[in-house]
């Protein structure tokens, strides 16, 4: 029964360790893919994202109506990011509008 339960935790551990192995390249693929990106934002390369609104979707008034909409915008008392008056909670910092 002993034997048997430390061959069990061999394989355990085991598992464990290729499992490991077989995830640093995933994991590395992503930050690399991450550190591309941020270089490629930095030098202008890549535009910038826009926020979607709480659909997902960008927004329809997007198209250069911007400016004109900022003005019904409310803005967050706690991080000053301008919301769509219909937000009941901060894009920025989900605190209550």
């Amino acid at each position: 029964m002993a034997v048997g339960l430390q061959l069990l935790s061999v394989v355990f551990v085991l598992g464990a360790i290729v499992a490991l192995i077989v995830s640093i390249p995933v994991l590395w693929g992503i930050v690399e893919d991450a550190r591309k990106r941020r270089r490629e934002r930095q030098t202008g390369e890549l535009e910038p994202y826009e926020l979607a609104d709480e659909t997902g979707r960008q927004s329809a008034s997007d198209d250069g109506t911007r400016e004109s909409n900022q003005s019904t915008r409310i803005s967050c008392r706690h991080c000053s990011t301008a919301n769509d008056p219909a937000y009941t909670y901060c894009r920025h910092c989900a605190e209550r509008l």
